[in-house]
């Protein structure tokens, strides 16, 4: 245990580090992009062909994405591609250069479990320890927003498929605040949101949960039929990303504007919310994800979330900041499926004033959104919360 317990803080620590790199390097892509303007997106399809071409000829299996993840966890593979980092590393790069809709959070917690698993396997002193990707993915998820609980809670919730004893469990949270402590270490803030609302109950939260767990379930749903329809309808690759970016193009033509490029946060941080702008920023980040641009979609998720929210409270009676904040969490909890890890991420945002309307609004949008999930390989039958079992026990009955 002794062994474990200083390779969860040395494995935190270098993962933490180099996702702090990977996040400022992305930073440092959309500032570019916003510097050369609007007409950055022309290099879509060529961004596109050439991310294809590196996992085509490098990759072997790295271009299952997030999927691998899964199956490493399962034992269904031994080890990660040797270039999942790298490669992961620069697609995400690329697809954020040229203006992709798209997040950093799959692209992160890749790049982590890959250096993990790397780690594991070439420092002889620690290649004895069994070991699993959990810690690995609770340090990238840590590391990239400066939330080290709810990483952990996003690690066990969504990638844990085994029983897990309280050591184990140990190990992830460890990892997770090693990881954090060096980005505190390197200066780099806390990702939160600017959101200021006094939380109280009413009666139109019901309402607001229901919707919420109904548009986030349509989105998982939509997220992997396009995902899958576009494999089945365009089986070459190349195909695949050079219609999908063209498609893009078009869109972001048609719209006009910037509003809608990359991981969706100058949304958030304007705090001025279109009637429409959940609807296309869900649209595009599908898009994206189905032709095969690299980033993520945890963050256009908070984005989506944050809008539907604010529109939908305004109708209801509800202050717009408030239902934005409950927007993020309930549509977090309803297109991911998951329950502690969106508590947890309301409490680190907004304190633990922000519980009890939380958890009425995240516990309806689990339970209503049709069991659908953007990651496709959860197992929503092996959960190491309680709580989370509990639910679903209930809820397969």
């Amino acid at each position: 245990m002794a062994f474990k317990t200083i390779y969860s803080i040395f494995c935190g620590a270098v993962i933490g580090f180099l996702i702090c790199l990977f996040s400022i390097g992305i930073d440092t892509m959309i500032k570019i992009r916003e510097y050369f303007g609007f007409w950055m997106i022309l290099g879509l399809p060529l961004a596109g062909l050439v991310i294809v071409y590196l996992y085509e000829s490098l990759g072997k299996n790295a271009n299952l994405g997030v999927g691998l993840l899964f199956r490493k966890e399962r034992n269904q593979i031994e080890t990660l591609p040797e270039f999942l980092a790298p490669l992961t590393w620069l697609s995400s790069m690329l697809s954020h250069l040229f203006g992709a809709c798209t997040g950093r959070t799959g692209a992160a917690i890749q790049i982590g479990a890959s250096i993990g698993d790397l780690l594991e396997r070439k420092l002889s002193f620690f290649r004895s320890l069994t070991y699993d990707i959990t810690p690995y993915i609770a340090a990238s998820f840590s590391g990239l927003f400066g939330l080290p609980l709810v990483g952990a809670f996003f690690s066990l919730e969504i990638f844990d498929t085994k029983t897990k004893n309280l050591n184990n469990l140990f190990l992830v949270f460890l990892s997770s605040f090693s990881a954090y402590g060096i980005r505190y270490l390197l200066g780099m803030e806390t990702f939160l949101l600017p959101f200021e609302f006094e939380s109280h109950f009413q009666l139109s939260l019901i309402f607001l949960s229901i919707l919420s767990g109904l548009a986030g379930g349509l989105f998982a749903f939509l997220f992997q039929l396009c995902k899958e329809g576009f494999k089945k309808f365009f089986s070459s690759p190349y195909a695949r990303v050079l219609i999908g970016s063209l498609l893009l193009v078009a869109c972001y033509i048609l719209i006009g504007n910037e509003r809608y490029f990359n991981t969706g946060q100058n949304l958030i941080n304007e705090q001025m919310f279109l009637s429409h702008d959940w609807i296309l920023k869900a649209a595009l980040t599908i898009l994206c994800a189905a032709s095969g641009f690299v980033g993520g979609e945890v963050m256009p998720i908070f984005t989506v979330g944050a809008a539907f929210g604010s529109v939908v409270s305004s109708i209801l009676g509800i202050d717009p900041s408030f239902g934005a904040a409950l927007g993020v969490v309930a549509f977090f909890a309803s297109s991911t499926h998951t329950f502690m890890t969106p508590l947890i991420l309301g409490i680190e945002w907004f304190g633990f004033s922000f519980l009890p309307c939380s958890f009425l609004v995240v516990l309806l949008s689990y339970l209503l959104n049709g069991k659908q999930s953007i990651y496709q390989n959860v197992n929503k039958q092996e959960r190491s919360s309680i709580i989370v079992k509990v639910l679903n026990k209930w809820y397969n009955k």
